[in-house]
């Protein structure tokens, strides 16, 4: 059972919001709900035992990884829409299984007349791909659970937006994605290679031109409006808790920079620029429903439809006991 804790970081500092716009959605306790199941349901199932911190190899240099794709005998052709593929996957799912990729593959690629790519093949990819210098990672089971078993198909490719600042020590994210709900049953795009650019929401370039603006248009000032928002994004889509959305020491840095200060104007303006973003964006996994429109679909959210699936389950657990 795929799970995660539907709750929303909205509040960039500790701003007290008079109107609740800033309120988290906690009126189900899923945590305690899915440990019972594990508990009794699936006793013969261990739960998967992740990991503290990532042992992952080492990229290589371009010209080493281009004589390895020659050596598999990867044409052209097949080298490069492989590459936009997973791309275009990693900027849509966040986190997908080679297995699940490939199904997508097979479904979409009559309509696009995508190149032949053989099961050999996707698995030989992404077992190359895991050293080249790329956005994303490909993981053995194992480098992610500790309980885990490797199979070549299984291999699990993860969005580098979801590690965080932390890189490879950081993995709260990339487990929030992939036990979610919605996992299995992905939503397919009619053309995955459209997505292989970087999806750049308009609401997450007005973040960053606000705060660009915010300093003094400098190159170091730009980088840190970057590091925010990228920082920003980060706690979005891998749904982080406990972690302030905006890092406070270079949020203050930018400030001073611009010789501003957090005044009533400014709160309002992050608070509108926040609340765009989360109604607007599109979520991982969501079937590309903007966020909108998954609080308002019951189908959408994921505790709400784990708590439906796990009632019956509890009451044949208690009819059978009776």
């Amino acid at each position: 059972m795929r799970h995660f804790t539907t709750k929303m970081m909205t509040t960039f500092f500790d701003w007290e919001d008079d109107e609740g716009l800033l309120e988290e959605d906690s009126d189900i306790d899923s945590n305690s709900l899915h440990d019972l199941l594990l508990g009794l349901a699936d006793s013969d199932q261990p739960q998967d035992k992740t990991v503290n911190k990532v042992s992952y190899p080492k990229r290589l240099l371009d010209n080493t990884m281009k004589k390895r794709y020659a050596k598999a005998g990867f044409t052209e052709e097949k080298l490069d829409f492989l590459h936009k593929f997973f791309q275009g996957a990693v900027n849509l799912y966040g986190v997908i299984e080679i297995i699940d990729l490939s199904q997508i593959y097979a479904d979409i690629k009559d309509k696009n007349q995508y190149p032949d790519i053989s099961t050999d093949e996707f698995i030989k990819f992404a077992e190359l791909v895991r050293r080249e210098q790329v956005p994303y990672y490909v993981f053995d089971q194992h480098e992610l659970f500790r309980n885990r078993i490797d199979y070549d198909f299984e291999r699990i490719i993860v969005n580098e937006d979801l590690l965080g600042p932390e890189g490879l020590h950081s993995l709260e994210g990339v487990y929030n994605v992939y036990y979610s709900n919605y996992a299995s049953d992905y939503w397919e795009p009619e053309d995955m290679l459209a997505f292989a650019g970087h999806q750049q929401e308009k609401e997450e370039q007005a973040l960053l031109d606000f705060f660009t603006k915010l300093g003094n248009q400098a190159d170091e000032s730009k980088e840190l409006a970057k590091k925010i928002v990228d920082h920003f994004i980060w706690t979005c889509k891998g749904r982080i808790e406990d972690v302030n959305p905006l890092p406070k020491a270079q949020f203050m840095q930018l400030l001073a920079h611009g010789n501003r200060t957090v005044d009533d104007e400014l709160q309002d303006q992050l608070l509108e620029l926040n609340n765009n973003y989360n109604r607007h964006r599109h979520v991982y996994l969501l079937k590309d429903w903007t966020t909108d429109e998954w609080s308002t679909n019951p189908d959408a959210q994921g505790e709400k439809a784990e708590q439906l699936k796990a009632m019956p389950r509890l009451l044949g657990l208690i009819e059978k006991d009776s």
